[in-house]
């Protein structure tokens, strides 16, 4: 199903409502929570809404930034690890 949106925040508050609900699931049946966020200047209307969503315990959720890589040669992580903390 393809959903086209008036503008930017609409776009942004659908896609947090269903970020928070998978979350807030992987939670309850899990115990815990794992993302993968992009923290680009076009993500940051949903990012905002997503950390402002009702009833999600941040510390059992596991954010890794979109664009951490492991370096081949050295096999360490070239980037920061985005921490939950950061979010709010």
């Amino acid at each position: 199903m393809l959903k086209v949106f008036n503008d930017k925040r609409s776009l942004s508050k659908a896609a947090s409502d269903q970020a928070s609900a998978a979350i807030r699931r992987a939670i309850s049946d899990h115990g815990r929570a794992r993302i993968i966020a992009a923290t680009a200047a076009s993500q940051l209307e949903f990012l905002d809404a997503l950390t402002k969503a009702p009833n999600i315990d941040w510390q059992r959720v596991e954010v890794f930034h979109l664009d951490e890589y492991i370096e081949k040669r050295s096999l360490s992580v070239s980037a920061e690890l985005w921490h939950p903390h950061r979010l709010t």
